[in-house]
């Protein structure tokens, strides 16, 4: 009876990987290509070789990438790149070089209005530098964003502020704690 059980549990497992083996199969195209609508790669699993790197940027390609208007004009760098939740990239951020590199407006610019040669490694907007500002967000400090605050709406340099006080406050205990 045992000998039963164990073959009845050997076929079962051996019937069940072949028809598994038959549905992954099943979806897969011709040329080894998955069928699943907007799958891009290849095989079960992407690997580097199935991603075409050659039409795509670098965040870290793009930050501090030179931006000019229309006419030429130098108007600032990439500073930030907003990404939706979809995990697109939405808008860039172009941060205006101020008095000795220092203050200066940032505007926010949608991803595609922003043109990017890369032979020249610039990039360019299809606005004068006066039209900059009428046309687009600016901003002297940006807005929070998700990651740049928590649950509680208290970003990370106020949390940061808060830890220290207490911390000092842990080793002072006679400080006022108005301050």
């Amino acid at each position: 009876m045992h000998r039963k059980s164990i073959a009845s549990i050997a076929i079962g497992s051996a019937l069940a990987l072949t028809l598994g083996g038959t549905a992954y199969a099943q979806g897969m195209a011709q040329d080894g290509m998955s069928s699943d609508q907007g799958t891009m790669y290849q095989g079960a699993a992407p690997t580097g070789q199935d991603i075409n790197f050659s039409d795509k940027y670098k965040a870290s390609s793009l930050n501090n990438l030179q931006v000019k208007d229309a006419q030429d004009q130098d108007i600032g760098q990439v500073s930030e790149m907003l990404i939706g939740q979809d995990g697109n990239v939405s808008h860039v951020v172009i941060g205006e070089s101020g008095f000795l590199g220092v203050g200066g407006q940032q505007y926010v610019i949608p991803w595609d209005r922003l043109q990017i040669d890369p032979q020249q490694q610039t990039a360019s907007i299809d606005v004068s530098q006066d039209q900059l500002s009428a046309e687009f967000a600016a901003f002297d400090e940006l807005p929070q964003t998700l990651l740049d605050q928590d649950q509680t709406g208290v970003s990370p340099d106020q949390m940061q502020q808060d830890q220290m006080r207490q911390d000092q406050m842990q080793q002072d205990p006679m400080m006022d704690q108005s301050q």
